[in-house]
């Protein structure tokens, strides 16, 4: 019973470089292609997490603006109505 050698999984390539380009051409688009490969899924995260981030804001927001217009339309019909929105009826402007 020896060592037993594992087989190394082979390295990715590159996808075709056409044998007549230079080595500087070579190097730009083996550097082209590292980038592409990091950027894409960095670009999907930034995008969904800012979507879901100020989607979930927007959504906080409303409720918390559509909780206050209830209660002003609650206090409104109220008999006899509320000291503040007496006050902020008369700084209304009449029409």
């Amino acid at each position: 019973m020896g060592i037993e050698h594992t087989k190394k999984a082979p390295r990715k390539q590159p996808q075709h470089i056409p044998r007549g380009c230079s080595l500087l051409l070579r190097c730009v688009a083996r550097r082209l292609e590292a980038i592409v490969n990091f950027y894409w899924p960095t670009l999907i995260g930034f995008f969904l997490g800012f979507s879901f981030g100020v989607g979930c804001a927007l959504a906080v927001m409303y409720s918390i603006y559509r909780g206050g217009y209830r209660a002003a339309v609650k206090d409104s019909q109220l008999n006899p109505q509320p000291a503040n929105y007496q006050q902020e009826l008369h700084k209304l402007p009449k029409q």
